[in-house]
């Protein structure tokens, strides 16, 4: 009947909704744990870096091809020391870009999954609130159908029940007029059968 598969789309719907909820939970948690944007692994902060190196290295390069026009033996050790720590530096940067990369585009799938799961949460709340009117309109046409009699209708399941016993009395009654009927017949044919033999 209308009543209980009603109750069990609800009972479904909840469920639905229970399973949805938690995934787009679990999904912005994920979501909020990521570190993006890490300034120092831009393009530019590395291109930068890049040139900072390059302008070290050209003055030791010029020490290694043409000593006698390179760096005085008294600054070529500050000199390496310098370029080696830009070198790690601009390695440092372009590694931070590419873990962003990755993540970047860890969260454009989970944003993309967190999209259609707050759709499919959004869908499943519409459908709840649609089955929620449907129930709310039912009843009231459950109530109306009982208006003009004097109880205050339960459950179509529980009145099942009463309406078995209403129509068990209703049989009853017409077997008791039916009874009735044949007793007043044989009242009738007693009363001439004793007007006849007086």
């Amino acid at each position: 009947n209308r009543f209980e598969e009603d109750a069990a789309s609800e009972r479904d719907l909840r469920t639905q909704e229970k399973t949805s909820s938690g995934k787009v939970a679990t999904l912005k948690r994920q979501m909020a744990s990521f570190t993006t944007g890490n300034a120092l692994g831009s393009p530019e902060q590395i291109a930068h870096a890049r040139q900072v190196r390059e302008s070290l290295w050209m003055p030791l390069r010029s020490t290694l091809l043409h000593p006698s026009q390179g760096l005085p033996a008294e600054e070529l050790s500050e000199g390496v020391i310098r370029y080696e720590q830009s070198t790690a530096e601009t390695d440092r940067l372009a590694d931070s870009a590419v873990r962003d990369a990755e993540q970047v585009a860890e969260l454009a799938a989970l944003s993309s999954q967190l999209e259609e799961g707050e759709a499919t949460l959004a869908g499943i709340r519409g459908d709840t609130e649609k089955l929620r009117l449907s129930i709310e309109t039912r009843n009231k046409e459950w109530q109306e159908l009982w208006h003009g009699v004097d109880i205050t209708p339960t459950s179509p399941r529980e009145m099942s029940h009463w309406l078995a016993n209403v129509q068990a009395l209703f049989k009853d009654r017409t077997e008791l007029r039916t009874k009735r009927l044949e007793l007043e017949g044989l009242a009738t044919s007693i009363t001439k059968a004793r007007t006849a033999l007086d």
